[in-house]
């Protein structure tokens, strides 16, 4: 957690950011918090990873493992060689006007309102 328990003393209320983190908050920084990883894995893979994310008491939905900070790790069974992270879900410091999705290299990037997601291929 970014936060140190002895910043909430001040201010209970506000608990973002801008407020806590200002020396390093920079509004005009377009991407703010991760709010999902899929990752996909060999059956092993999944299996050890997810034995890992229960002994840290994470909350389990399906295939899913929510942190404290509302952070969701999907984990996806592949027998493809291809491993590793393959999306990534986030929000935006502001509401984008229209769609837009590029792509760089073997990935693509899409905006839409105030989330975006990041698609990796191999």
């Amino acid at each position: 957690m970014e936060y140190s328990s002895e910043y909430f003393e001040e201010n209970s209320e506000d608990i973002s950011r801008a407020h806590y983190n200002s020396s390093k908050y920079d509004k005009n920084k377009p991407f703010l918090d991760i709010k999902k990883v899929v990752i996909k894995l060999k059956p092993e893979g999944v299996k050890a990873l997810a034995n890992c994310l229960r002994g840290l008491n994470l909350n389990v939905y399906n295939n899913s493992y929510l942190t404290s900070q509302d952070v969701e790790i999907e984990l996806l069974k592949t027998n493809e060689n291809y491993e590793g992270i393959c999306q990534i879900e986030f929000s935006l410091a502001e509401h984008a006007r229209e769609i837009y999705s590029c792509h760089l290299g073997n990935s693509i990037l899409t905006i839409q309102g105030d989330k975006g997601s990041g698609f990796f291929f191999k």
